[in-house]
């Protein structure tokens, strides 16, 4: 990842019961110090990072501006431990018009060290303003694919977890790249 340049804003469709373990795989391809990511450090982990930013919805609200609007001052701030700072929206589909229009310059112009990920469920309909300036990587189905067998976590057992978080993030890492 140091050696080649991430693109800057993609909005990840997966299904729910993909979705963490996608995001763990982001996190792990963008923010592990180890290549190929080994999915055991800290930076791969789920505690919290200092170059990882996330909101979702609370339940089954919409997500405000004010889950957002301190963002485009804290891309300005360089990465303090990985190469990158990484800004996460879950459930992107449920941002408001506010939210979604303040994330837009983030999204349109990034400083170089930021990427910013947005994630769907593929059944509800992103901004168009914020999809359309987003690469798109879908988890399942469509016409580009990561590798969804390797994000299928429904058949993962609590021992797998380890083995198999590096090839899920080695996946999206091909793609990222």
């Amino acid at each position: 990842l140091l050696r080649r340049r991430p693109g800057q804003a993609y909005l990840l469709e997966a299904a729910p019961s993909q979705l963490d373990v996608a995001l763990q795989a982001v996190r792990a391809a963008l923010l592990c110090p180890h290549d190929p990511p080994c999915g055991q450090c800290w930076a791969c982990g789920t505690e919290p990072h200092p170059d990882w930013q996330e909101v979702g919805p609370a339940g089954s609200r919409a997500i405000g501006r004010d889950a957002v609007k301190g963002w485009p001052e804290q891309a300005l701030v360089p990465a303090t431990v990985a190469a990158v700072r990484v800004f996460v929206v879950r459930e992107a589909h449920r941002l408001t018009p506010e939210a979604g229009n303040l994330l837009l310059k983030l999204v349109e112009e990034p400083p170089l060290h930021v990427v910013v990920v947005l994630t769907s469920d593929g059944l509800h309909p992103v901004l168009p303003t914020l999809r359309s300036r987003c690469r798109w990587i879908p988890i399942r189905g469509g016409q580009r694919q990561a590798d969804a067998s390797v994000l299928d976590t429904e058949t993962w057992e609590d021992s797998d977890w380890a083995d198999r978080l590096p090839a899920a993030a080695e996946a999206l890492r091909a793609e990222i790249l």
